[in-house]
């Protein structure tokens, strides 16, 4: 860990730093502040010429990288104990939020659009900030967003209304974006250790590690004061609350006594689907596990009461859908910014990289009207094969909830399903930036081998392809680094989402489990276990000692290691 703590500390020295590259242009009043400003001085970066400086950013970050992949090894080998791995994490994140805005002006367009509800009286999902020109937190929104509505779900456009309405300055708003986000990393790391050492102790220093020592967590999602740190938070509470009494084969509350020892019970689901909802009002991908959360609740209960069980569901969701987006709606854009966000396209995603490469070759050949015409394809084929591996996820989900998947094990299966679909959505879609990782990376933990190295691989080419703040300010490194990252990354990416999609089709096709270590099991054997007129449909007695496979610790008998 000391290579980690030497890393983070050379960040924040050069986030110390008058005109720092790692920041984008800061308001009056936002940083940097004592110690980290007198590290910088202390050390001499405020000497360094502009190139110097940007090439210091660089090296700190690469090293962090660095460093983290040897963490990562440390706690896989179980070299490093979980309260170590969290206390350091957690002291991670307290300098991170302390630091200026690292990486990403996006803080400043939830400051905006938060002022237009609040300050402008405006929806700003019709709104654009262009409209408010006058705004003193305009000249610094990124300018690719000024024409654009808001993209974020309401409930974070409701939080950030009241952000601005009670914080009396807008320096002092992107502070309290940072003080949000950083609760809520130190949320995350909590339920995280606290989660994987009751179900997996031997993978709990790991579990933490992945998220609390990773760059692009750090300093890209808490040092950015990212809104995605709040899904990652959704995640991770529904998780908890997924697994909270899975895990101890006690009686179900909710569920009554027909429920003992199969999973959690109807309140524990009804309150982590509101969780992933919550998330979801953030950023509309958490969705996602939230679906596969429904259908898996709903598919492990007899015939006769899923539809009642639906309508729960449902009612909890739909509840919480429309107190959000209620003061919101209107019909000029009811998607409230979703329909804006698909139209974007970001530089490191496999999805461009062939929209460019297929596109600029027809243009060639046969005009531009051929190249998009390509494009279009190209990007509906992106599209069309997620929906094709969530159906896929969806059906191996209700079959397994159907074939009583209900214990220990099958609330773990549902969550690993979750990191599934959330990690190749993000390799699928048309915009890929480093901190949509931290919706996968509450997850990573209980994923088998292959999307695990690649989650791990796409934090580090995340955070390497964006190591500095203001392109314009760096014109010649900013060039290399789209060299590389065109041609280098985005290609090796491309070739880790063709890995995961191999290793889950032949994971479906064998029925092998989509979490880490947890035993194969044959659907036929789980029918077998199944005894007419019993209530829980198993093949043992109530608060009996049970056999199955699910009431061993996870992973003691795995080869994953």
């Amino acid at each position: 860990m000391a290579g980690m703590v030497a890393s983070v500390a050379a960040v924040a020295a050069v986030a110390g730093m008058n005109g720092s590259p790692l920041s984008p242009v800061l308001l009056e009043g936002a940083g940097p502040y004592p110690p980290f400003s007198g590290l910088a001085g202390g050390l001499g970066l405020d000497t360094f010429s502009r190139n110097w400086a940007a090439a210091t950013a660089v090296v700190v970050m690469l090293a962090a990288i660095g460093a983290f992949l040897f963490v990562l090894r440390e706690a896989w080998q179980r070299n490093l104990g979980v309260r170590l791995v969290l206390w350091i994490s957690i002291a991670f994140v307290v300098v991170s939020s302390a630091l200026p805005v690292l990486l990403s002006r996006d803080v400043y367009s939830y400051t905006i659009y938060g002022r237009i509800a609040s300050v402008h009286h405006a929806n700003p999902y019709v709104a654009v900030p262009n409209d408010f020109r006058s705004d003193p937190v305009f000249p610094v929104v990124g300018p690719e967003w000024r024409d654009t509505r808001a993209v974020y779900g309401p409930a974070f456009t409701m939080l950030s209304a009241g952000i601005t309405r009670l914080v009396p300055s807008i320096a002092a708003d992107t502070w309290a974006f940072k003080v949000v986000g950083g609760l809520a990393a130190i949320g995350l790391l909590v339920l995280i250790a606290r989660v994987a050492g009751r179900l997996w102790p031997g993978r709990s220093a790991f579990a933490v590690a992945v998220v609390g020592c990773n760059p692009v967590f750090l300093f890209h999602a808490v040092g950015g004061g990212h809104n995605d740190v709040l899904v990652g938070l959704s995640v991770a509470g529904a998780l908890a609350v997924l697994t909270g009494e899975a895990s101890s084969g006690g009686p179900s509350r909710a569920g009554g006594a027909g429920e003992r020892s199969v999973g959690p019970g109807v309140t524990r689901e009804l309150v982590a689907a509101g969780l992933l909802t919550l998330g979801a009002l953030v950023k509309a991908p958490a969705a996602i596990a939230l679906v596969l959360l429904v259908a898996w609740a709903v598919w492990r209960r007899p015939r006769g009461r899923r539809l009642r069980i639906l309508a729960a569901h449902a009612l909890v969701v739909g509840g919480l859908v429309v107190a959000f987006a209620a003061p919101f709606f209107q019909m000029d854009d009811p998607t409230l910014g979703l329909s804006t966000l698909a139209s974007h396209v970001g530089w490191l995603s496999p999805t461009r990289l062939f929209r460019v490469a297929l596109g600029d070759a027809t243009r060639g050949l046969f005009g531009a009207e051929a190249a998009a015409a390509v494009q279009t394809v190209v990007r509906v084929a992106f599209a069309a094969t997620f929906l094709v591996v969530f159906v896929a996820l969806a059906r191996r989900t209700i079959r397994a909830a159907s074939g009583g998947s209900h214990g220990p094990a099958g609330a773990q299966e549902q969550a690993a399903t979750w990191g599934w679909a959330l990690l190749l959505f993000a390799l699928l879609s048309p915009v890929l930036l480093p901190w949509y990782a931290v919706w996968v990376l509450p997850l990573a933990w209980l994923l088998p081998g292959a999307p695990l190295a690649g989650l791990v691989f796409l934090s580090a080419a995340l955070a390497a392809s964006q190591p500095l703040a203001e392109a314009a300010d760096y014109p010649g490194f900013f060039g290399a680094i789209l060299l590389i990252g065109r041609y280098v990354l985005a290609p090796m990416l491309f070739l880790v989402l063709v890995w995961l999609l191999v290793d889950l089709v032949r994971r479906l096709r064998a029925g092998d489990p989509l979490a880490g270590g947890l035993p194969p099991v044959s659907p036929r054997a789980d029918e077998r276990q199944h005894v007419a007129g019993h209530p829980d449909g198993r093949g043992h007695r109530a608060g009996a000692r049970t056999s199955e496979p699910q009431a061993e610790p996870v992973g003691e008998h795995s080869g994953e290691d």
